[in-house]
Formats: C-alpha cells, structure tokens, sequence
C-alpha cells in the first residue's frame, strides 16, 4: 500500500476526504496497492483476490467501493544474464558474497528491460542491490550501512570498467 488519503489532487476533487480528523469516523477514504512480481500469472491472479476480497468487504459492511487501475506493466522475468554473471563475478572478485535474487519491483531498469532499442533488439539491464538491515526495503525501518553502500559501489565500479574496457 502506497498513497493513503494522501493525494492532492483526490484530495482536493472529493472534499469529504479533507474532512478526515482524528476524531471522527471518516465518510470517505482511498489507498493505492502497488502489486509487483516476475510472475505475470500470479500478479494477475493475485489482483483478483484483492478485487474479491474488495468486493465482499464492502458488501459485508455496506459500503461502496470504487477501484481504479491506473496503471499496469507486465513483470520481467529475468533481467540480462550477461550483466548478472558479471556482477557476480565482480563481487567474487572483490570477495563479496551475492545472491541472485528476482525482483519484480518497476523499478526503472524493470521498465527500461520491458523497452526496445530504435534500432531493435532488447536494452541490457542489470540489478545491483546492497543488503538492508533484516532485509527490510522500501519502509520507515530501512536502514543499509556505508560499508554496504562502498560495497555497492566497489561493484558497480569494477563493473562498469569492464564493460567500458569490452567496448574500447
């Protein structure tokens, strides 16, 4: 979950949301869910199981509900092995441990994976992620070190040497 009755621009088209207070049972209220994965099948079926539950919580406790899909892009199942074998292997290089992991967040390389090149073909994109504390990411307690951090960069450097020095 996202936006919590925290857009400025619903806000402000539907005034009983401004009326919310800490004091009151609000009249009305709205939340984004941003639904991710490299399984285009399970995201699907997924948001359908939200709709349902959607559906038989609003008839449970007769409220209307409106749902709005304001965007939708398919996940990307794996990212250029290339750049992945390479990352790893600059992470062995430096004695790193890594892991492989999937990610079906749309991030930009996710959308940028997902375009074409003019000239045709696919864009190589790669993923580097430094480890957060208790693997919490993308919330209040994320929290990542700056030895994790040069440890990123060390990576992303050599990396990216590697792939200057192929190209000449």
């Amino acid at each position: 979950v996202g936006i919590i009755n925290s857009d400025f621009a619903i806000d402000h088209k539907f005034p009983s949301v401004q009326s919310n207070s800490v004091t009151k049972v609000s009249g009305m209220a709205y939340f984004t869910l941003d639904i991710m994965s490299a399984d285009d099948e399970f995201m699907d079926a997924y948001a359908a199981e939200v709709l349902r539950e959607v559906w038989r919580t609003s008839k449970e406790f007769n409220v209307k509900a409106i749902v709005e899909q304001t965007d939708s892009a398919p996940g990307v199942k794996e990212l250029d092995p290339a750049l992945r074998e390479l990352l790893s292997r600059r992470c062995d290089a430096l004695n790193y441990s890594s892991l492989h992991i999937p990610s079906g967040a749309g991030h930009d390389a996710a959308m940028v994976a997902l375009a074409e090149r003019p000239s045709g073909g696919k864009i190589p994109v790669g993923m580097l992620f430094v480890p957060c504390r208790n693997g919490i990411s993308h919330a209040p307690e994320e929290f990542v070190t700056a030895e994790q951090v040069a440890k990123g960069a060390d990576v992303l450097r050599e990396s990216m040497l590697e792939l200057a020095t192929r190209a000449g």
